[in-house]
């Protein structure tokens, strides 16, 4: 029983000595291929797909306009000037113009998107004090009554002022700025 022949008539137990066993390289290179092929796939699917770039720029842009909404928070929470109540913002505005100062009566004025104040405001007050308009804004402003028909939220509130004929001569609208606790005139 040394040699046992298969049925086929080859030797199959002892291996001849010329028959070397494959060497496992070549496979191990193949699979390493297969591997290295989903792992670029992968890399190119989370970093450089359309998607990717997609949720890229949408992360991007939700973190600037969270830097944006904070910095205007932060804006409104710091903008201390207007009064408790509308009607105390509109005397407080008064007083200022009365006072002839302009920059501090500008800033009565609701911030912009941005939290700067507004400088169309503090321009308009220059040019009506330029053209000597400033007691005649100062005289209409004091004849100035809420105007509870155009009322229509706890953090909007009007005022008007009429002229003699009973209409709008001057539209006043404020606005309740809940990060700082004061009311802001929005436009007049």
């Amino acid at each position: 029983m040394e040699n046992q022949i298969s049925p086929a008539g080859t030797d199959n137990f002892n291996p001849s000595p010329d028959k070397k066993p494959r060497p496992l390289r070549p496979v191990f290179i193949g699979l390493g291929a297969v591997v290295l092929v989903f792992v670029l796939w992968f890399i190119y699917l989370i970093f450089f797909s359309a998607d990717a770039r997609r949720d890229f720029e949408a992360r991007k842009n939700y973190e600037q306009a969270m830097r944006t909404i904070n910095a205007y928070e932060d804006a409104m929470r710091n903008d201390i000037y207007g009064g408790k109540t509308p009607q105390e913002t509109l005397n407080l505005f008064i007083a200022t113009l009365e006072k002839d100062d302009i920059e501090l009566a500008s800033k009565y004025f609701i911030l912009r998107e941005d939290g700067s104040p507004d400088p169309q405001w503090l321009e308009g007050l220059k040019k009506a004090k330029e053209e000597n308009k400033i007691l005649g804004v100062i005289e209409k402003l004091k004849r100035a009554e809420p105007y509870e028909k155009d009322i229509t939220y706890e953090m909007d509130y009007k005022f008007a002022v009429f002229n003699q004929k009973k209409e709008i001569d001057i539209y006043i609208d404020l606005g309740f700025d809940k990060y700082s606790g004061v009311w802001k005139i929005e436009s007049m």
